[in-house]
């Protein structure tokens, strides 16, 4: 297994060796190891060691990376969090973890003023202005991150050699009060990086294609980390939306990129907007991986039919650094509909008593090996709860075949698993019951080819007709980021309870999917009024705050999902079908009435 000092010795080894390309920038290694030692002296600056613990919260991904690279080499666990998630929920994650220093993009400690119980390295929010003018402005009027990092000396980290360290808290989604900090220690994390270098191939001349949010786990550590671990190269070229599909996939053959790490519903729209079918000819390019979920068999099957290429799938959890089960790359693991076999890891399928079940027979998967997680941090019960004789028991359930391969059936915790974020009802449940009007709510995943679920709440007011999906939508946005708002309500008179008082969650879920059918429509002509209230009720808000001229990107509710719900609900009412090209090239409203009117 590598050590810290392998590791920095080798990319101090490559330093005109292209390290990131991101949206707007090229990071040399150089670069990179010029920042890791002046975040060096910054955290020496703040009185940071081996062992404290830092959180991170930027809109900058240069940002996060140099930080994230710095505590990793010095022995400090980082904890990244996006700068959408909740103030509430963010607040409650920084007193659980007790951070010796938070590192804050500078809007948001103007909105939280953590100041005082909390150290606080603040940096200049990120320019959005893509004008060479305008960036020329802002320079000579704001400093930036880089030259305010300039004020401390360089260091050089510290690279310590205890493998026991921490150098990860990921926190679980959840509620305030239980999400769970998952420590992962460097032996987690380097013994999980070698299994994913001698699995999928990863060298120093890879390059990898990996744009998923850096705030979770498949997005910094097979991204920027795993990049450092090999010494290989990184591509984080655009926002990964409906109108960047195009850009995205064009550069794997552009930079010649030798791995793609996606998610199911990323892969779900290229295989719907992507215009050809040649992205992965190149004969640089290895491996196409699939994360975060499994990819419905029939998109599946369907994309690699289409592209002329296998689609691997990597099963694992926040608990497990990254993977675990992998499905592909060799024939021995590979088999559509499965999550493939154990590397590196040991798994048991046991049932209610414990007992190994025969194969084909249902049970919880759980799994052993040195990749699985020490503990959740501060939360012995929790940890307690999660482990039996050494084993993690994962909540999943799994069958095992004759051949041993592993497929997930079900799970035993009420979890939604929604264009590969993980999300707890009980989270979105907390917030809903926040608004006054609302006696009860239950939140559960309805399923869907694309998003493998989506958030559905059931609501029961205290008095009927009180409140509209809008406003309580709107109060979700207080207290919720974008990605766990149900996209749809139901006001129901009462949830269907067994005899114990407790909400009957199948029950539930089979009105629910009956009241989704009931809203279907004939084939009709639509105009600028219907678009209007079809776009509201899609994109959740009062159909007052849209006009014709609305846009993507300026419009709460017209993100990716939103897009694309809304194209395939102009299409059930009018009986046309867009294009590829015509979905992408949709940036308004009135853009939307012409190709529906044509």
């Amino acid at each position: 297994m590598k050590t810290l000092t392998d590791i920095y010795d080798r990319i101090t080894s490559c330093l005109s060796k292209t390290f990131a390309v991101l949206e707007n920038e090229t990071i040399k290694y150089r670069e990179l190891k010029t920042q890791i030692n002046h975040f060096s002296g910054l955290f020496s600056e703040y009185g940071i060691k081996s062992g404290d613990r830092v959180i991170i919260i930027s809109d900058d991904e240069s940002f996060v990376i140099s930080s994230v690279a710095t505590t990793f080499f010095n022995g400090i666990s980082a904890t990244v969090l996006t700068t959408e998630t909740a103030e509430i929920r963010t607040k409650s994650i920084i007193k659980q973890a007790q951070p010796k220093l938070i590192l804050l993009d500078e809007k948001l400690q103007a909105i939280w003023q953590l100041n005082g119980e909390y150290s606080v390295y603040t940096i200049a929010s990120k320019q959005k202005s893509s004008s060479s003018l305008m960036k020329r402005f802002s320079r000579n009027k704001q400093k930036s991150w880089r030259d305010s990092l300039q004020s401390f000396n360089q260091q050089e980290p510290s690279l310590p050699s205890d493998v026991n360290l921490t150098c990860f808290i990921n926190f679980t989604s959840g509620t305030t009060g239980d999400a769970k900090g998952v420590q992962i220690t460097y032996h987690n994390f380097l013994s999980h990086m070698e299994t994913l270098k001698q699995t999928f191939s990863y060298d120093e001349e890879s390059k990898v294609l990996n744009n998923m949010i850096l705030a979770h786990a498949d997005g910094l550590l097979q991204g920027p980390m795993l990049a450092i671990y090999n010494a290989c190269s990184l591509y984080r070229p655009c926002n990964m939306d409906v109108q960047h599909i195009e850009q995205f996939l064009n550069t794997v053959f552009r930079e010649r990129i030798t791995h793609l790490l996606t998610v199911p519903t990323i892969l779900s729209f290229i295989g719907r907007l992507a215009e050809h079918n040649d992205y992965f000819d190149s004969e640089d390019f290895k491996h196409l991986i699939s994360v975060a979920g499994m990819l419905d068999i029939n998109i599946w099957q369907r994309l690699e039919e289409r592209f002329s290429t296998r689609i691997n799938n990597i099963y694992g959890l926040t608990e497990t650094v990254a993977g675990g089960i992998f499905c592909g790359p060799n024939d021995e693991t590979f088999f559509h509909g499965t999550i493939g076999k154990p590397i590196d890891t040991e798994i048991r399928i046991v049932d209610n008593n414990t007992n190994d079940c025969d194969i084909n027979v249902e049970g919880e998967l759980w799994l052993k090996g040195e990749n699985i997680f020490t503990c959740y941090f501060n939360n012995s019960q929790s940890t307690k709860d999660s482990f039996e004789n050494g084993w993690f028991k994962t909540g999943d359930l799994a069958t095992r075949d004759k051949q041993g391969f592993i497929r997930i059936s079900g799970r035993l915790k009420e979890l939604i698993i929604s264009g590969g974020f993980n999300i707890h009802p009980a989270e979105v449940n907390e917030a809903i019951l926040r608004h006054d009007e609302v006696a009860e709510v239950a939140t559960l995943g309805l399923p869907d080819p694309d998003w493998q679920e989506v958030i559905v709440s059931a609501v029961v007011l205290k008095n009927k007709n009180t409140l509209d999906s809008n406003t309580l939508i709107s109060h979700c946005r207080d207290w919720l980021e974008p990605k766990k708002i149900p996209r749809h309500l139901y006001f129901i008179d009462q949830l269907p309870k067994g005899d114990a008082g407790k909400v009957n969650l199948p029950k539930l879920k089979e009105m629910l999917i009956c009241l989704s059918s009931e809203d279907k429509s004939t084939s009709i002509l639509i105009d600028e009024e219907m678009l209007i209230k079809m776009a509201a009720e899609i994109f959740q808000v009062d159909s007052s705050l849209l006009s014709i001229n609305s846009k993507v990107g300026e419009t709460p509710g017209w993100d990716s999902l939103g897009h694309l719900s809304l194209i395939v609900k102009i299409e059930s009412v009018t009986g046309k079908t867009f294009t590829p090209q015509q979905i992408m090239a949709i940036k308004s409203l009135v853009n939307l009435l012409e190709h529906a009117s044509a």
